[in-house]
């Protein structure tokens, strides 16, 4: 009813949850990952900034631009 494409909602959704999970100081991700390759925590946080701009640059690209998300399932019919 209100117009929001469930597809985009779910995508949006999804990345701006990583964005939470691995935004420090409290990233779980990244808490995860120390435990897992034993790499100190400061470490794992100096590396995480690319990915961070990174994935904040697809998050604002897909809200402004919802085609991008949306070709693969208008091309499969949807």
């Amino acid at each position: 009813q209100l117009g929001i494409d469930l597809v985009h909602f779910g995508v949006v959704i999804v990345v701006n949850s990583m964005i939470g999970l691995i935004k420090p100081p409290y990233g779980i991700l990244l808490f995860v990952i120390s435990a897992v390759t034993r790499i100190p925590l400061n470490e794992i946080i100096g590396e995480i900034w690319v990915f961070l701009a990174v994935l904040l640059c697809a998050l604002i690209s897909m809200i402004m631009f919802p085609d991008i998300v949306m070709w693969l399932p208008h091309a499969f019919g949807q």
